[in-house]
């Protein structure tokens, strides 16, 4: 199980769930979504700027994830400064005129004990996370 498969099974997933994905950033290719900080400048080029691995929408509500095989902190220090609003002016713009009246913030998986256990530890961070199993199934989990 790779990346590539954990983002394109959320992906469908989501779409199934009637989620319109807005973008996705295939694995180890930089075709997301660049979110800047909002203090950005031009000058600086892409300094704090983030990818997130997929921004998608359902009626008022955005949604970011973050999607790896295992746990990986890094991604988690990525949601807090999105939930911070350190990327506000980025997001709205991502989402458009229709603004959302919530962001939900989450991890996509493999699911094995050991990732779960690690997710749970971070409840206060994320709303949610889904994982995949061997059999490519996916599982929505709210927190």
């Amino acid at each position: 199980m790779d990346e590539e498969l954990i983002t394109t099974s959320a992906v469908d997933f989501l779409e199934k769930g009637g989620w319109c994905i807005l973008s996705y950033d295939f694995p180890q290719s930089g075709t997301g979504c660049i979110l800047h900080p909002d203090e950005w400048q031009a000058k600086t080029k892409n300094l704090d700027s983030i990818i997130p691995d997929i921004i998608a929408r359902k009626d008022k509500i955005g949604l970011i994830s973050e999607n790896k095989v295992d746990y990986y902190q890094p991604d988690i220090e990525k949601l807090k400064n999105i939930r911070a609003g350190h990327y506000s002016e980025d997001i709205a713009a991502v989402f458009g005129r229709d603004s959302i009246d919530k962001l939900i913030l989450g991890l996509c998986l493999r699911k094995t004990p050991k990732n779960v256990e690690k997710i749970e530890h971070e409840r206060r961070n994320i709303d949610f996370y889904i994982t995949l199993d061997t059999n490519h199934l996916c599982e929505l989990t709210w927190l």
